[in-house]
């Protein structure tokens, strides 16, 4: 079993599951990111597919918030770390087997999110009259 994680667009997080072969996608709405794991968390449960252990996950790098990136990176390490898989980083959505897209990944690799603009933490905003 593989998983992909991918907050890339905003209010949504979209997970992605395969045994091996194609990838198939559910999607849930989300109104603020410490939703992400809570969700992610009921969705690997109801999912679950006899005893096929988990084999990788994989995280979507780039556009969506700042925090939902950051989130699903922590998310995504943990687990492969606690579980001894790999993780690794796509530019975009799985389009290739699970068995190619990890083929090169090892578990003792992690994923640092990306942003698609530079973080604004701390800059001065225009005061609301």
């Amino acid at each position: 079993m593989w998983y992909v994680i991918d907050a890339s667009q905003r209010d949504v997080v979209h997970f992605w599951q395969s045994s091996g072969g194609d990838w198939s996608m559910n999607t849930f709405s989300i109104q603020h990111s410490l939703e992400i794991l809570p969700i992610f968390a009921a969705y690997r449960t109801s999912h679950e597919v006899g005893d096929v252990p988990l084999q990788g996950i994989g995280v979507v790098q780039g556009a969506g918030s700042f925090t939902s990136s950051r989130v699903v990176a922590v998310i995504a390490n943990t687990l492969a770390f606690a579980l001894g898989v790999p993780v690794i980083a796509l530019p975009g959505l799985p389009t290739q087997p699970p068995a190619v897209l990890f083929a090169q990944a090892t578990a003792s690799d992690y994923v640092l999110p990306t942003y698609s603009a530079p973080a604004s933490i701390g800059a001065l905003r225009p005061t609301r009259v």
